[in-house]
């Protein structure tokens, strides 16, 4: 079986979709900056399941250098 993630997203219809379809979310370093390191929650208040990407992509069209240290603290 697959599991599907999708990147987050603050639109209530697409959260919606991706919470009835059972996808999960994957979250960044990015993302858990942008939202005080909160639980990511569909709309209607409970927990979504995530995964946590590393964020290297991230850095790397931005030329900036990926801290692996940081990641892991």
């Amino acid at each position: 079986m697959m599991t599907a993630y999708a990147t987050r997203t603050g639109t209530r219809r697409n959260l919606d979709v991706l919470q009835a379809a059972g996808w999960r979310l994957l979250i960044t370093p990015d993302t858990l900056r942008a939202t005080a390191m909160q639980h990511q929650r569909w709309t209607d208040g409970t927990v979504a399941p995530y995964a946590l990407d590393n964020g290297a992509w991230g850095c790397f069209p931005r030329g900036e250098p990926w801290d692996a240290g940081r990641f892991r603290a």
